[in-house]
């Protein structure tokens, strides 16, 4: 009898490790996912939130944003993302106050792109761009951000041509 029982505690000893190992595996899965994702929604982990916010005629706004200030960045934007949240986009920030050129190839998702100078005013709202375009969306004047939001986004929210919106990025008049 006791040979029995030892074949048993063998075998749930050797579930158990299954077990464990197998959540091992899972969790490396998930974590992998979690991080490496490029169709993830706007907010990756790798690139850090930040808020973006402004007052319209509509009322305060205050928007979730990811960060693009290197070339590498830039380049890469919102591209092969197929989902952002409403609240949610993704502020350009370039070397220098210029002449912005922007497309949508490999987009998926429409988007209202809103072109702000130095000083966080809006220049210029490209609305509702097509998606996976390689059609040349220009600032239409000197600008040094580009916010990427869900198309509609700047309608809903009131944002126009002429209104300040605030980022610590920005300067103020005082600066």
């Amino acid at each position: 009898m006791p040979h029995i029982f030892k074949k048993q505690n063998n075998l749930f000893a050797n579930y158990r490790v299954v077990a464990i190992l197998s959540l091992v595996v899972m969790a490396a899965a998930a974590y992998w996912l979690f991080y490496n994702s490029s169709t993830v929604v706007a907010g990756n982990i790798n690139n850090p939130k930040q808020q973006i916010s402004g007052r319209t005629d509509l009322g305060e706004f205050t928007l979730s944003i990811e960060l693009a200030a290197t070339e590498s960045e830039r380049s890469k934007g919102l591209m092969h993302r197929t989902e952002m949240n409403r609240g949610h986009g993704m502020l350009f920030r370039f070397d220098k106050t210029r002449m912005v050129q922007m497309w949508m190839k490999n987009t998926p998702l429409s988007l209202d792109m809103v072109f702000i100078d130095e000083l966080g005013q809006v220049k210029h709202i490209a609305r509702n761009t097509i998606p996976q375009s390689t059609k040349i969306i220009s600032s239409r004047s000197p600008v040094r951000y580009v916010l990427e939001i869900n198309a509609g986004i700047a309608e809903e929210l009131g944002i126009k041509r002429g209104q300040r919106l605030i980022h610590p990025w920005f300067k103020t008049d005082k600066q």
